[in-house]
């Protein structure tokens, strides 16, 4: 995963590059769709902004494809 408070900062290109690729291996490994990728915040019943207003949804969306 990656740490950071991305409400406050961007995520640097080294942490998305790596996110990715740890997104890939699992959605490979255990047959996830890239469609029920989500961030915490989407999970149902959390009060948390987590990954944050600055995470690049559009730019991960992409990557994943």
């Amino acid at each position: 995963g990656i740490v950071g408070n991305f409400s406050e900062r961007m995520i640097s290109d080294t942490q998305f590059d790596a996110l990715i690729y740890l997104v890939k291996t699992l959605e490979k490994r255990y047959g996830i769709p890239a469609n029920h990728v989500m961030g915490h915040s989407d999970v149902p019943g959390t009060a948390t902004e987590c990954p944050g207003k600055k995470f690049p949804w559009t730019r991960f969306r992409s990557a994943l494809r």
